[in-house]
C-alpha cells in the first residue's frame, strides 16, 4: 500500500512538508493461512467482485490460474538484530518491522516502517532508486536524502539485512461506504538468508515454503460487506502470522545457536 504510483492508498496520509517523499497509511489488516484451492475460489472471488489492483502490483492473476510465478513478483529484504530480536518479539521489536520491497523487476523500491497493534497497521514508506540501496551498509547517511530516516532508525536499533523472501501476489481492491478495502493473495512463497544490501538471493538457492497460500484484507473502516461475505462462504478465522517469521522457521531459525548466522 505504498503511494507514489506504485499501488493503491488505503488511508495514505503526507507526512509533512519536510519530508514530502514519505507518506503513511493506515487500515485494518487480518491475515489467513489457505491451501491452493481454497486460494483459487477466493481469486476467482474476488475477481467477480472486486477490481483487479494493477497499482498494488502489476497482477495478472485474476483471471488466471494460482501458481503463476509472472502473476506479480513481489521482493522483500527484511531486518533484524544479530540476536533475532524481531523474530522472538523481545521487547522493544514486537511492534515495529522494518524492510524493503521491490515489485516486479522495476529499478524503484520502498522503505517501509510497519507498526501494528491488534489488527490494526500503520506503514511509513517513501520511494528510492534501487542503486540507492548501498547507502544504508555505511554508519551514516545525508540528511537530505529521502531515506535518511529509515537509515537512522535501523541503525539505532542494531537491525541488518536478515531474510529475502520473494513470492507472487494477486491484488484486488474496491470502495464503498465503509471505505477503501484491499484483498491480496500471496503464493509461491521462497526465501534464503542475507548478510547484505541486495534484492538477489546470491549464490545460495532459495528455500521453498511449506506455505501455500497467505489471505490478507486491509481495510479503512468497519468490515465490508464483501469481506464478511468471504470469511461467512469459507469460514476463515484470522490467524497471527507472518511471512517473515514463517520463512525463517523454513531456514531452520528455531534451531539453537542460529542467532547471528548467515547460510
Amino acid at each position: 500500500m505504498i503511494g507514489h504510483g506504485m499501488h493503491g492508498d488505503l488511508g495514505r496520509l503526507p507526512i509533512g512538508s519536510e519530508e514530502p517523499s514519505w507518506t503513511v497509511d493506515r487500515a485494518h489488516e487480518l491475515k489467513f493461512l489457505i491451501d491452493a484451492e481454497t486460494a483459487r475460489q477466493v481469486a476467482a472471488w474476488a475477481a467477480e467482485r472486486l477490481e483487479a489492483d494493477a497499482q498494488h502490483a502489476p497482477l495478472h492473476l485474476a483471471h488466471g490460474p494460482i501458481g503463476n510465478r509472472s502473476a506479480g513478483l513481489v521482493t522483500t529484504l527484511c531486518f533484524d538484530t544479530d540476536r533475532l530480536d524481531v523474530l522472538h518479539r523481545t521487547r522493544g521489536h514486537r511492534r515495529r518491522k522494518f524492510r524493503i520491497r521491490r515489485w516486479g523487476c522495476a529499478d524503484r523500491i520502498a522503505f517501509e516502517q510497519k507498526r501494528r497493534r491488534g489488527d490494526r497497521t500503520r506503514r511509513r514508506s517513501v520511494i528510492v532508486a534501487e542503486s540507492e540501496l548501498a547507502i544504508l551498509a555505511a554508519p551514516s547517511s545525508p540528511s537530505s536524502w529521502p531515506g535518511h530516516w529509515f537509515h537512522q532508525r535501523i541503525v539505532e536499533r542494531g537491525l541488518r539485512p536478515t531474510c529475502l523472501i520473494e513470492y507472487s501476489r494477486a491484488a484486488f481492491a474496491g470502495a464503498g461506504p465503509e471505505g477503501r478495502w484491499q484483498l491480496t493473495l500471496d503464493h509461491d512463497l521462497r526465501c534464503g538468508r542475507k548478510n547484505d544490501y541486495s534484492l538477489a538471493f546470491g549464490g545460495s538457492d532459495p528455500v521453498d515454503t511449506s506455505v501455500e497460500a497467505v489471505l490478507e484484507l486491509h481495510f479503512t473502516a468497519g468490515l465490508t460487506l464483501p469481506f464478511k461475505e468471504l470469511l461467512r462462504t469459507w469460514r476463515l478465522n484470522p490467524a497471527r502470522l507472518s511471512k517473515y517469521r514463517l520463512c525463517m522457521a523454513a531456514l531452520g531459525a528455531n534451531e539453537p545457536g542460529l542467532e547471528g548466522r548467515v547460510a
